[in-house]
């Protein structure tokens, strides 16, 4: 495993624009993460599955993997 750390301006950048697009920090990461994997694989459609176990209330219907 390989451990890094992200300074608190990263951060509050990466909490301002989830904010500003109406997402959580989750999500703006994951996309993140998508466009790198993208780049590597030098493909412009990646899939990335989430779990979403024990997610059975109708607040949690607009979370990433149910819309």
């Amino acid at each position: 495993m390989e451990k890094f750390s992200v300074s608190k301006e990263v951060v509050d950048g990466l909490r301002r624009v989830s904010r500003e697009q109406g997402v959580t920090l989750f999500m703006t990461l994951l996309s993140a993460f998508g466009v790198l994997l993208g780049r590597y694989a030098g493909q412009t459609d990646v899939a990335i599955g989430t779990p979403i176990a024990n997610r059975q209330r109708r607040e949690t219907e607009g979370l990433i993997g149910f819309s």
